[in-house]
């Protein structure tokens, strides 16, 4: 019975880790959206067809901690007591900006006497999540590396093992090792395309893939995500970028597919309403007029 609580509140930290580390990645990088990438991910003012017109808003991070704060009350009905308190500690200071006490309770919960392996698991990416956000990636890296020898049950495999790889990536790409950080945001779309966090990787894959001089790699590999894991927030933003690139290499007609192919696919989303937009910018004389806005960012 023990077992089963630990499992059951393992499960139920990890589902709020993962709006941790979503929060944690619209933060890092949504000052450095563009107008069109705002649209695709749903946010700020300037989504949908307002974008394509040259609006600009770089707010997509401040929409996080909502949905962090709604996912608290399935902590707080935890069995266990101790781990929930520790959660609640590591988000207190997460939100806080309070980095050695989201460590310490990292540091409880993996010296703690009986701790489950899921509980291990959870322990290791709150203190990789601590030292990425001191900029220590070195370290943080060693932390989500050490998830992948743990024997967490099978159900919860997928998602800690795929949130700790999406990491990794992260704490690559800011140590500027893009083409590490490539082939673990690649790995994420490949093997964990469903995960919640995957849907941050298809704009890093592209941007590590283009900074680790392997641009003409992207459209392919996001392709192939949209066909594997249809219907998920993952294939919208592969699609949206998939298109983008293609648009960037002047590649006009398998560009207006993925755009195409992202309105049939997700009809009446931000995404959609952005591509519409985008597929009347394409040229008719075999260039485009979109392909600045495509490289280009208004919120630096």
């Amino acid at each position: 019975m023990h077992a089963m609580k630990g499992t059951k509140t393992a499960s139920l930290i990890l589902s709020c880790l993962l709006a941790i580390g979503m929060m944690l990645a619209a933060t890092l990088w949504s000052s450095a959206a563009s107008d069109a990438e705002n649209a695709a991910q749903g946010c700020g003012p300037a989504a949908g067809a307002g974008a394509a017109q040259g609006g600009c808003s770089c707010g997509c991070s401040d929409q996080q901690p909502a949905k962090l704060q709604a996912l608290l009350p399935d902590i707080r009905d935890a069995n266990s007591p101790k781990m929930a308190a520790l959660y609640q500690a590591a988000v207190d200071a997460y939100q806080k900006r309070q980095w050695e006490p989201m460590a310490a309770s990292a540091r409880e919960v993996l010296s703690a006497k009986g701790r489950t392996p899921n509980e291990a698991a959870f322990g290791h990416l709150l203190a990789g999540q601590s030292l990425l956000q001191q900029k220590k990636f070195e370290a943080a890296d060693a932390e989500f590396a050490r998830i992948a020898s743990i024997p967490i049950i099978p159900k919860d495999r997928d998602a800690y093992r795929g949130t700790a790889l999406f990491l990794s990536g992260w704490a690559k790409f800011q140590r500027q090792q893009y083409p590490a950080a490539a082939d673990r945001f690649a790995a994420v779309l490949k093997q964990y395309p469903k995960l919640k966090i995957a849907a941050n990787a298809p704009r890093l894959a592209t941007d590590a893939l283009s900074k680790s001089g392997r641009a003409s790699a992207a459209p392919a590999l996001l392709t192939s995500v949209a066909q594997k894991a249809p219907k998920t927030e993952t294939a919208s933003q592969a699609l949206w970028y998939a298109g983008v690139e293609y648009e960037r290499e002047q590649k006009l007609a398998p560009a207006r597919q993925a755009f195409q192919k992202l309105i049939r696919d997700f009809p009446n989303t931000p995404p959609a309403k952005a591509a519409e937009q985008r597929i009347k910018s394409l040229g008719t004389n075999g260039k485009s007029g979109a392909v600045a806005a495509a490289k280009g960012s208004c919120c630096q």
